[in-house]
């Protein structure tokens, strides 16, 4: 297996964080100089001088976290405008829609059943049965599933299928 070195190959956790490196604020020799004064109203007042070279480099840092946290601000009001949007009469509508259907596969089922007929063959006949009259939920899974849940493919006690 051929082994793709890492696109850095500077360990970057090491550097900002290894306590001789210094990056670090507790390292005596910290190329950034740092003070942090309380102001009011649980606010603090931030300074930091940083040789001139690091500027451009340190702005570019900001501007890019303050990107990414306008992107993910963007994509998190998208998702609560989305959850608001659904309408609540859509929603009932849909949930009626599945009951319909849940009882039209048991009404089928359960006359095909009490005609005699098996289990198995029973569920491929309400599922044709649904397919004829174009549900589109008719598949032998989904018939299946929602017969297991109506607890109308149990076994009945001395009754081979």
């Amino acid at each position: 297996m051929l082994k793709v070195p890492a696109p850095y190959s500077v360990d970057i956790e090491r550097v900002l964080f290894d306590a001789n490196s210094l990056f670090n604020p507790l390292h005596k020799d910290f190329i950034l100089d740092y003070h942090v004064s309380s102001v009011k109203d649980g606010y603090v007042y931030l300074s930091l001088a940083m040789p001139e070279g690091m500027t451009r480099v340190f702005v570019s840092m900001l501007e890019s976290l303050t990107g990414f946290f306008r992107c993910i601000n963007i994509k998190a009001v998208s998702k609560a405008a989305q959850i608001k949007c659904i309408d609540p009469a859509e929603i009932m509508a849909r949930k009626e829609r599945q009951d319909d259907f849940q009882s039209a596969v048991c009404s089928v089922f359960d006359e095909l059943i009490g005609q005699g007929v098996s289990q198995k063959d029973a569920i491929k006949q309400t599922n044709s049965t649904l397919k004829a009259q174009g549900n589109p939920w008719a598949t032998y899974e989904v018939v299946s599933s929602v017969l297991r849940a109506s607890k109308r493919l149990r076994k009945k006690k001395g009754v081979i299928n």
